[in-house]
């Protein structure tokens, strides 16, 4: 029987696993990672090459109005602006610590909830046809609800976010545990262990996969909620921010709070990867050659 160990590398009877052997996947999946960063980095700066060339060109043919075409350069004096009066710092501090206190309730209470529909058949027949029948609503449909019930303030900011994030992290979690192998349980069973023993051995590590990547996609989702709360419900933060701008006509300040919600997505999602794979590191990669 051939055997898997810890660093994904494969080893057949009657041969030896040579230390070259063992560090090949590896020293390609370093190759790959540095040039996916590459790639990355460039498919960003053509983008914003493409955009300052139509700005600079819309400023002298005039296809639009240059006040709602600015070039991304001139959105580094906005960056400027907003540091020097000390905006750009509360703003983002009331909006990710929003964001992250909803994060982790939802994904806590979808992550535990998820789990227990996979593995307990009661809990799945009383709970998850509630879930799809709220999950089939846009979150935003009941944000006027919670203004009302709540009020203006952080606490509903928080509770919308956590209701929105829940049903990523509870689909995959339960499908996570769903979807494991039951010829392992069994086997499992057949040793004589204990069901918390195969809960912590199996179920688990098995469904961890599915996890990480809801929670990958709910942070996502936490950010894309967030801003539309605080489109109508706030009084501070990064949505408030493009509200005020909107109400004044600051075109750049628009664009430049929008895109800092790109970049702090693209951040969240690099460390959300980066943790996904410390976790998942038992789990042989996948490399194309």
């Amino acid at each position: 029987m051939s055997e898997v160990g810890v660093t994904g590398t494969r080893v057949v009877p009657g041969e030896t696993a040579t230390k070259s052997d063992s560090l090949a996947p590896a020293s390609r999946l370093s190759r790959l990672g540095n040039l996916e960063v590459w790639w990355r980095i460039l498919a960003v700066l053509l983008f914003f090459g493409v955009w300052q060339i139509f700005a600079l060109i819309n400023q002298r043919i005039r296809l639009v109005n240059p006040l709602f075409m600015v070039p991304p350069l001139e959105l580094r004096h906005t960056l400027v602006r907003q540091w020097n009066d000390g905006i750009l710092l509360d703003d983002l501090r009331t909006s990710m610590t929003t964001a992250f206190e909803g994060y982790v309730v939802g994904c806590s209470i979808g992550v535990v909830m998820g789990i227990m529909s996979g593995y307990l058949l009661l809990v799945q027949r009383l709970w998850d046809p509630i879930v799809q029948i709220f999950r089939s609503i846009p979150p935003l449909a009941f944000l006027p609800m919670f203004i009302l019930y709540l009020g203006i303030g952080d606490l509903t900011r928080v509770v919308f976010i956590a209701y929105a994030v829940y049903f990523y992290t509870y689909m995959n979690a339960m499908q996570g545990v769903r979807h494991i192998d039951p010829v392992l349980i069994r086997a499992a069973q057949s040793l004589g262990a204990k069901r918390l023993r195969i809960f912590r051995s199996i179920i688990l590590p098995g469904a961890m996969p599915s996890i990480m990547t809801g929670l990958r996609i709910s942070a996502g989702m936490a950010l894309f909620v967030l801003v539309a709360a605080e489109l109508i419900a706030a009084e501070a933060g990064i949505g408030y921010r493009i509200m005020w701008a909107r109400q004044y006509f600051e075109v750049d300040t628009m664009l430049f709070d929008a895109f800092l919600i790109g970049v702090l997505g693209f951040i969240i999602d690099v460390v959300m990867r980066l943790i996904e794979s410390w976790i998942l590191r038992w789990k042989p990669q996948v490399v194309e050659t």
